[in-house]
C-alpha cells in the first residue's frame, strides 16, 4: 500500500485546499494568500506540497470574516491570535460592540434618510402647482454659502461644498432641503447663493407666515417670485429675504425636466 498517497486521501476528508477555502467564504485565492502573508491564516502542506487548512483554518476565518465586515485592521487580528487570553477575548469584544454599534447607527441615519426622501416623492404627488398659498413654518438652521451665480451647474458646485460642510451625511437624492436664494435686484446673476436647510447649520431661516409656489419644469424663480411679490401687494404684506427656490425634484431624481419640482417660498409679515 503507498502510505503517502493514503495520508494525503485522508488529508482530503478533513482539510480544505486553498481554492475550497476561497469558494466557502466567497473570495478569491489571493485574499487567502493576504491573510497568510500577515501571519492570521497558517496553511500545512501536504506530501505534494499543495497547501491544506484544517478545522482550526476555518475557525480562524470565521473570525477574520466576521472582524474584517466590521473594518477592523488585519494586524489586530493577527496580534489577537498571538495573544489569545480570556482578557484579550473580552477587549475583542468590547471593540467589536462598539463597532457594530457605530455601524447600526449609520444604518438608521441612511434609513431616516431614504425614508425622507420617499416622504418627499409621496409629497409632490398632492401638491397645488402655481398658486400662491400661506404657510407656517418653524425657525430652520441651514448649511448656507453666499455666493452670486447664474447657471443650474454652478448650483451643483455650491451644493457639493456645501455637502462637505455637512461632513457628507446630506444625501442628494430626493432631497428637499436644498435651495437657492434668488437675487432681488434681478441682473445677470440669478442667484446670491444656496443653502441646505440642516439641524446642524449655523445659518438661522427665520421661523413664521410664508408665502409659496410650486411650480413644474425648469428653473423659474424670477417669474414665480413675482406672482409671490404681486400676492403680497395685493394682501398688503411685506416680503422679507431670503428669497428661496427650494428643490423638490430636480436632474438627480428624473431625467425629464417636466417632472421637476420646485417652490419659491419667501417668509411675509
Amino acid at each position: 500500500m503507498n502510505i503517502s498517497r493514503y495520508h494525503d486521501k485522508e488529508r482530503k476528508k478533513r482539510d480544505y485546499t486553498i481554492g475550497e477555502l476561497a469558494r466557502l467564504y466567497h473570495i478569491g485565492t489571493d485574499s487567502i494568500r493576504y491573510y497568510e502573508r500577515k501571519g492570521v491564516l497558517e496553511p500545512v502542506r501536504g506530501e505534494n506540497s499543495y497547501r491544506y487548512y484544517s478545522s482550526q483554518s476555518i475557525w480562524r476565518m470565521n473570525v477574520i470574516m466576521n472582524l474584517r465586515s466590521l473594518n477592523f485592521p488585519v494586524n489586530q487580528i493577527r496580534d489577537y491570535y498571538q495573544n489569545r487570553t480570556a482578557a484579550t477575548t473580552e477587549a475583542l469584544l468590547h471593540d467589536e460592540l462598539s463597532l457594530i454599534d457605530a455601524k447600526v447607527n449609520e444604518l438608521t441615519r441612511l434609513k431616516k434618510s431614504v425614508l425622507q426622501q420617499l416622504s418627499t416623492l409621496e409629497h409632490t404627488k398632492s401638491i397645488q402647482f402655481d398658486r400662491v398659498i400661506q404657510q407656517d413654518l418653524p425657525d430652520r438652521n441651514a448649511f448656507m454659502i453666499q455666493e452670486r451665480y447664474s447657471r443650474d451647474e454652478d448650483m451643483d458646485l455650491l451644493m457639493k461644498r456645501l455637502v462637505e460642510q455637512s461632513n457628507g451625511q446630506i444625501e442628494m437624492i430626493g432631497n428637499n432641503r436644498m435651495a437657492a436664494i434668488i437675487s432681488p435686484q434681478g441682473g445677470e446673476d440669478q442667484f446670491d447663493g444656496a443653502l441646505i436647510f440642516d439641524q446642524r447649520g449655523e445659518t438661522l431661516i427665520p421661523g413664521g407666515t410664508y408665502l409659496s409656489i410650486f411650480y413644474h419644469g425648469p428653473t423659474a424663480s424670477r417669474s414665480h417670485l413675482k406672482i409671490v411679490q404681486q400676492y403680497a401687494q395685493l394682501h398688503s404684506l411685506t416680503l422679507h429675504p431670503p428669497f428661496l427656490d427650494i428643490v423638490w425634484l430636480d436632474i438627480h431624481t428624473a431625467t425629464d425636466p417636466s417632472e421637476f419640482v420646485s417652490e419659491v417660498q419667501v417668509r411675509a409679515t
